[in-house]
């Protein structure tokens, strides 16, 4: 009910077009916002907009406006999609290394190397301090117990 009545004010305000409407074929005719436009075409909008300022994406805009509202064709954007150029998904052919970038890789190596073994150097460092501070409580504990005994003796030569 909620799709016939929202048809009829589309057709109602832009009647040179298409409405969309239960009675139409399953495809629509006329797509009349980007959240259509993105679920006929499996995309994002922040996408299809990418691709309307930087490829060329089909959209029409009926205030003429840079930022108004949009309509597309499913024919058009099929066909835009049908001519769109396509990445290659064949890995590029590594080229050689240089004598300069063989050299820094192995710079770089040489100070990741490095730094874990600091990093080692330092854990292992810290875990040495933690048990020292840790044998340093234990003492101070048996320091304090002892002159708690020694105050509640009785004077020998009093």
């Amino acid at each position: 009910m909620a799709t016939v009545f929202c048809a009829e004010r589309r057709a109602r305000r832009m009647p040179n077009s298409i409405a969309i409407s239960p009675s139409n074929s399953a495809q629509p005719k006329v797509l009349h916002s980007w959240k259509d436009i993105a679920n006929y075409t499996g995309r994002g909008v922040r996408t299809l907009q990418r691709y309307e300022a930087k490829l060329g994406f089909p959209i029409h805009r009926p205030a003429g406006k840079s930022r108004s509202a949009v309509l597309a064709f499913p024919k058009e954007i099929d066909e835009w999609l049908g001519k769109a150029p396509m990445t290659s998904t064949a890995p590029r052919p590594l080229r050689p290394l240089t004598a300069n970038e063989l050299r820094e890789r192995q710079e770089w190596r040489a100070v990741t190397a490095n730094a874990k073994l600091s990093r080692e150097r330092a854990r292992v460092a810290y875990e040495g301090c933690r048990q020292q501070s840790k044998r340093v409580q234990e003492m101070v504990e048996r320091i304090k117990a002892a002159r708690t005994r020694l105050n509640e003796r009785p004077a020998l030569f009093a």
